[in-house]
């Protein structure tokens, strides 16, 4: 009889993906290991470490290093931090600038394809994965990216981990498109995959936990612009489908960070303890959900939905 399989499914969020690092410490700690683990976007740049070392407090360690290292600096200064203007403690010129800043982001995204070249996220992958495969790892790992020219999902599996994060990390609009060989531009999967559940099923998982960070989808009614209407439309169209998606996980775990910014890496311990918190008030009832599947495995009845992988 084959091995049971667990997959975990890491989904994108940017600074709010920091709360795997507490899911996965917890799901350890309770003797809950993963035997295949897929992600998307910051998702799957953890996703990649952890899979790459097999123990969370290693994760913990790289983690750590990047928090603290001058590319990420980069992106949290070049472009971000207007999350900080909501804040009632910062004096009004702070606010002003906040302001200015962030119109001159909208305005140079309706000019340009993409604000910042990828060189930044490049150096990044480059100092933690080096050429490092994704055959090397530990655990068996997927990224997930968009196609822009065809409109499919792609799927990383095997090649250069910097590679396929690269394409996995770059979010529309914000980097610059990774080129392929074959004439595609890949993106930031998470517009059609924010938690690639069917991507684990697909790698060979039996039981899937989801760890789910996306962007709470908060009512809005003022629309100043066409575009304010047409942006809208789309991030209800994209939360619908990543609901859609991330409900085939047999346990979704959702730490409560939706509501903050995806540059908001000041609230890093924050989103670690809440991902922590979360997995150990749910890890009784998912321990007990993977045991009814084991019996089922056990009694030789089919317990992994049929995925296909678009491979990379």
């Amino acid at each position: 009889m084959n091995k049971f399989h667990i997959g975990l499914a890491l989904g994108g969020g940017g600074a709010r993906s920091l709360a795997h690092l507490g899911v996965i410490k917890a799901l350890e700690q309770n003797r809950v290991k993963p035997d295949i683990v897929t992600g998307t976007s910051m998702g799957a740049f953890i996703g990649g470490l952890y899979a790459l070392h097999n123990n969370a407090q290693n994760l913990n360690d790289k983690m750590e290093w990047v928090l603290k290292s001058d590319a990420l600096k980069k992106l949290t200064t070049m472009f971000f931090n207007h999350h900080d203007s909501y804040s009632e403690k910062h004096s009004i010129v702070k606010k002003v600038l906040s302001m200015l800043k962030r119109r001159y982001i909208y305005t140079s995204s309706l000019i340009k394809p993409y604000l910042i070249e990828n060189s930044i996220i490049s150096e990044l992958l480059e100092q933690v994965f080096g050429n490092t495969k994704i055959e090397e790892a530990k655990i068996p790992f997927a990224a997930v990216a968009l196609d822009l020219v065809s409109g499919r999902e792609v799927v990383f599996k095997k090649g250069l981990f910097k590679d396929a994060l690269l394409a996995s990390m770059a979010m529309p609009a914000v980097f610059s498109p990774v080129k392929t060989s074959d004439g595609g531009l890949l993106v930031d999967g998470a517009v059609i995959n924010a938690v690639p559940v069917n991507t684990a099923f697909g790698l060979g998982a039996d039981f899937v936990i989801a760890s789910v960070v996306s962007t709470e989808l908060r009512r809005k009614e003022n629309f100043g612009s066409g575009l304010d209407v047409i942006i809208r439309t789309g991030a209800i169209a994209e939360n619908y489908l990543n609901n859609i998606k991330s409900s085939s996980a047999d346990a979704a775990i959702c730490p409560g960070v939706g509501k903050f910014h995806w540059s908001n890496f000041k609230k890093a311990q924050y989103f670690m303890d809440q991902g922590e918190k979360t997995t150990l008030e749910a890890v009784h009832e998912i321990q007990s959900a993977i045991t009814k599947k084991k019996v089922r495995h056990m009694l030789g009845l089919n317990t992994r939905p049929e995925y296909k992988i678009n491979n990379v």
